[in-house]
């Protein structure tokens, strides 16, 4: 089952134009905490691969586009989670990736970052941890979810 990561912040989040379309990046100069919580996906490299240009690193978190609702009803367990948005989807498929696991591979890491943790740094290390707990064949781990904050 491929790996499935998810990034909850409430950094502030921009859009840019890329080519013919539009591409969502968190603005790693900005320190304020905004009151909204965005949803990201984050798509691993292989533990053999290294991360080494920050392009490598913004490249591999996607937003979810998200209508920021706040009742969660509504929701099938076996539902397609790509039907929904935001933190539902993310929900949803957290779940879904627990219960479809092989037994004892199904646990969910939450991480929150420390003090004074760039955006680059926090994406890095949640790259560190998928490599050391769900990379791991002995690893019961097989998500993870980061909270970033602008600390």
């Amino acid at each position: 089952m491929p790996s499935n990561h998810w990034i909850i912040t409430n950094r502030r989040v921009r859009r840019r134009k890329v080519d013919d379309g539009f591409v969502e990046r968190v603005d790693r100069d900005d320190t304020h905490a905004y009151p909204v919580f965005r949803v990201a996906r984050y798509h691993p490299a292989r533990p053999s691969d290294s991360l080494g240009e920050d392009d490598d690193v913004v490249q591999r978190v996607s937003f979810v586009k998200d209508d920021f609702i706040t009742d969660y009803s509504g929701i099938r367990e076996d539902g397609d989670p790509e039907q929904y948005k935001g933190t539902r989807q993310a929900f949803l498929q957290i779940y879904q990736q627990m219960i479809d696991s092989p037994r004892g591979q199904g646990d969910v890491l939450f991480f929150i970052h420390g003090y004074q943790t760039g955006w680059l740094d926090a994406v890095r290390h949640l790259q560190k941890l998928h490599n050391l707990y769900v990379s791991n064949d002995e690893s019961t781990i097989g998500q993870i979810v980061l909270f970033s904050w602008p600390s």
